[in-house]
């Protein structure tokens, strides 16, 4: 019996297929538009979640082409690349909580993404439920000058 106590702050979490998984590295990217993506990475995928602000409010995921998941995965060949931008799946993000002071972001997310398979075209589903973002840090986006 251990009365070790761990953080896992920041994280990003949930369950993808009925299979717990966790981000190993999460942030965000806050973009001069407004914009901000929260990307989540492990050692063979990246969950992003693609937002049009950082008000604290619940965005649907629809045909809307500013609001979106996309996910990749670099554990098949060809890589698998998903999104529910532009019509291809459904779901919801809720930002819970914007701090622009200690710029950290909170919320949940959940979202279906029909897609095929490439090698039988038998019709599947890829979803996330009880995903959780916390404390996710911001930073801004970086603009690279031209010379």
């Amino acid at each position: 019996c251990s009365d070790d106590v761990v953080f896992n702050n920041p994280s990003v979490q949930g369950l993808m297929n009925n299979v717990f998984w966790r981000a190993l590295q999460s942030k965000a990217t806050l973009s001069k538009d407004g914009t901000i993506a929260v990307e989540a990475v492990t050692l063979k995928e990246t969950l992003t979640l693609h937002l049009s602000s950082t008000q604290v409010k619940t965005y649907v995921l629809d045909n809307n082409a500013i609001d979106y998941v996309s996910y990749t995965s670099r554990e098949t060949t060809p890589v698998t690349a998903l999104t529910t931008q532009n019509g291809k799946g459904t779901g919801k993000i809720t930002i819970t909580e914007y701090d622009a002071i200690k710029k950290t972001i909170s919320g949940t997310f959940t979202f279906v993404i029909p897609y095929v398979t490439s090698d039988t075209q038998e019709s599947k589903e890829f979803y996330f439920s009880q995903g959780v973002f916390y404390k996710v840090p911001v930073s801004p986006e970086v603009v690279t000058l031209v010379k």
